[in-house]
Parts: structure tokens; C-alpha cells; sequence
């Protein structure tokens, strides 16, 4: 299997049959949750997405299950890659995503996350995550602000009060960003745009644009060829997966497993 994930093209008759893997579907799901925390970050959306229909379990969820499995049983071989150069001072490189309205039966958006710490040339991967978002994004810019506060306040600073700690010096953090609308929005502090917003989500706003103050903390555009984040939000099609493998530090080992 080239991917994790089929196509989320399913007929009526897939999605009014329930599954026969919906009692074991739990137990399945757990372990390859396991598998995509420690060491397998391609894994992290599709195994997301099956997780929020368990309740709801179809023929489609069917396929899509034996698909990451047979994906799984191809890539066994795969391994996470990281280097580290001394002589260069750390940096926490910070990708946020967001695929807007993702989800085909919620209308919900995914946020992705990508957390590493970068020493010039190299990189370590530290954390990733896909999530799907608890409230319905009304936009592609809101989405993407909600996914920026989740990785912002949930894990980043966090991380870089750690590693200020263990090296005894401040660590600068680096937002990568592939939508120049929020950043025009988390430069000018305000919207139009965003003048429905709920309270919740104006406190993103307001608090991302008061972390941004900080001389240690800067949000920069990138390319969408270059967001890391990209492959926790959406089903990636074949010909792009060899980019998002590369990109999320994955690569075929020389040792033969069980050796």
C-alpha cells in the first residue's frame, strides 16, 4: 500500500452498513495510536479520523482500517530519523496546519502539529499531533489561528521552558506558517474577518498576539510545499507522499527487521 489513508469517497451503501470490525476497532486503534506517538508520525491523521467514528463505525471505516494495516505491514522497514549539531545554537521550529471543514460529517476541521528542534542544518524531531478541532471553523484563517493556539499554549511553551532550562540560555521559538492571511491578523491584532468570532476564539487571538510580543518568539510564512504540518491534517494523495515522509523525518532503514 503506497499510503495509510483511501480516499474519503464512499457510497451511501458504505456508510449505511455497519462495520463488522466496529467491536474490535477500539482495540486496534489504541495500538496503532501507540505505534504513530512513538515513532510513526505517518500514521497520526487517518488514525485520528478512524478514532472519532468508532461510535459511528461503517463498511467505509472497514476498508479504511484494513488499509492502514496493509500500509503498516509495507512499511515495517521505516524508521524516524534525527541529528543534532553541537556546535550550532538550538532552535524550537514550530509547523502548524489546519485543512478546513476536513471532516465530511461533522464539518469539522484538523489541526496538525510539528515540533522539532533545529541546529543549523539539522533536525531532532520532538512532538507531533493531529487533532481534530472541537468547534467548527467558519473560515480557512480561523481554523488555522485555532490549530496556531492549540500547538502555541498546549505544547510549545512547554517545550521551551524545558530546553531553557537545560541550557541555561533562552531558546527562540519559530512559528511556520503557509497562510498569509493570519499572519496579517496576528501582526495587526485585529480583523474585520474575524468579527464573529466567540470569546474562546478571540482569546486565541488576543494571546497568540501577546506571546508574538516576546523577543524569543517569532511567526514566519512558509511555503505549503515546505509545512511539515501538512500531513497531519488531510488524506495526502500517492504522487505527494514521498514528499511528506521526507518531511516528517522518515526513511527506510538498512537493517533488515528482526535482525
Amino acid at each position: 500500500m503506497p499510503t495509510p489513508s483511501l480516499p474519503e469517497t464512499c457510497t451511501d451503501e458504505d456508510l449505511s452498513q455497519a462495520g463488522e470490525l466496529q467491536k474490535d476497532a477500539s482495540r486496534v486503534l489504541m495500538r496503532v495510536l501507540w505505534l504513530a506517538r512513538l515513532a510513526r508520525p505517518d500514521l497520526s491523521f487517518i488514525t485520528v479520523r478512524l478514532a472519532s467514528r468508532v461510535a459511528s463505525w461503517t463498511r467505509f471505516e472497514d476498508r479504511q482500517l484494513h488499509r492502514v494495516i496493509s500500509y503498516i505491514n509495507c512499511t515495517k522497514d521505516f524508521v524516524l530519523e534525527g541529528k543534532v549539531d553541537h556546535n550550532e545554537v538550538p532552535i524550537l521550529d514550530v509547523y502548524t496546519d489546519a485543512d478546513f471543514a476536513s471532516c465530511q460529517h461533522s464539518a469539522k476541521s484538523t489541526s496538525g502539529l510539528w515540533i522539532q528542534v533545529t541546529t543549523g542544518k539539522a533536525g531532532f524531531p520532538v512532538f507531533w499531533q493531529a487533532k481534530k478541532q472541537a468547534s467548527v471553523a467558519r473560515s480557512t484563517t480561523e481554523s488555522e489561528i485555532i490549530s496556531m493556539a492549540t500547538g502555541m499554549f498546549g505544547e510549545v511553551l512547554n517545550l521551551q521552558i524545558f530546553l531553557e532550562y537545560l541550557m541555561q540560555k533562552p531558546i527562540q521559538v519559530k512559528f511556520h506558517q503557509d497562510n498569509d492571511a493570519v499572519l496579517k491578523i496576528l501582526k495587526n491584532k485585529y480583523s474585520a474577518r474575524l468579527r464573529h468570532l466567540g470569546r474562546v476564539h478571540k482569546v486565541n487571538v488576543a494571546s497568540l498576539c501577546e506571546v508574538l510580543e516576546e523577543d524569543e518568539v517569532e511567526a514566519l510564512y512558509c511555503p505549503s510545499a515546505e509545512q511539515r504540518a501538512n500531513g497531519f491534517t488531510k488524506i495526502i494523495p500517492p504522487q505527494e507522499w514521498q514528499s511528506i515522509l521526507k518531511q516528517v523525518m522518515l526513511t527506510r532503514s538498512t537493517v533488515s527487521v528482526g535482525s
